[in-house]
């Protein structure tokens, strides 16, 4: 009887703390989206200026990501829709917009891996899409 009612209780312990964070994960996918002319990323029902004058390399990354957020962009693909020429010394600038925007989303969302950066790709971290 023991094993019995504790198998019982683990059971909807379980069932009830997993369903919440499913439906929050839910509610963030649909609320994904970059106003470039505000400059103003919202995303898990916050609102998250990431440049007040929209001339910041955080800005135009988010413009770029966002034609097409499922994608995993490579610098080069930045810069030419930048209308810059890519050189292999220039991945810093990109690296860097990318680690800015982390830095302010996790200031107001305390999520720290929105964006997924690498030496050579950004995009949106697959969990938040």
């Amino acid at each position: 009887l023991g094993d019995k009612f504790f198998n019982e209780r683990d059971e909807i312990f379980f069932r009830k703390s997993f369903k919440k964070p499913v439906q929050k994960i839910e509610s963030q996918k649909k609320s994904l989206t970059f106003d470039d002319t505000k400059s103003t990323l919202y995303f898990n029902g916050k609102e998250i200026v990431i440049s007040k004058t929209r001339n910041s390399n955080g800005h135009y990354l988010l413009k770029t990501i966002f034609k097409n957020k499922d994608k995993i962009w490579e610098f080069d693909e930045i810069a030419e829709d930048w209308a810059d020429e890519y050189e292999k010394d220039d991945w810093n600038r990109y690296y860097n917009a990318g680690y800015a925007v982390n830095e302010k989303v996790a200031k107001e969302t305390t999520i720290k891996d929105f964006l997924t950066i690498t030496s050579k790709t950004v995009g949106v971290n697959k969990k938040y899409l």
